[in-house]
């Protein structure tokens, strides 16, 4: 007897569920605390200190320019909306395979 190709992505559903929920959170924080960071710098006295802290200062700016961002090659940068549009399509496609 041959498995259930839709029962087989039911039970493989809460598997990957949490990796991607994981993965996309753990994404979605470094995005977070990139922008932070230099928020953080912008917002210091950076002006008034010797200047290799500004040197410092600047470096940390100029690289946070673009925030940090976790990229996957077929999906593109990995966040929580990502997360969610992945789960959507995800139950569309269960759904889609339950009715053959």
């Amino acid at each position: 007897m041959a498995p259930d190709p839709v029962l087989y992505m039911f039970l493989m559903m809460p598997t990957l569920a949490v990796v991607i929920a994981i993965k996309c959170s753990v994404a979605d924080e470094l995005l977070a605390w990139s922008v932070a960071l230099a928020n953080a710098v912008y917002a210091s006295p950076w002006l008034s200190s010797p200047r290799s802290f500004r040197l410092m200062a600047l470096t940390v700016l100029t690289r946070a320019q673009r925030p940090q961002l976790v990229a996957v090659r077929f999906l593109g940068r990995l966040d929580r909306p990502i997360a969610s549009e992945i789960f959507k399509r995800w139950y569309t496609f269960v759904q889609v395979l339950s009715e053959y």
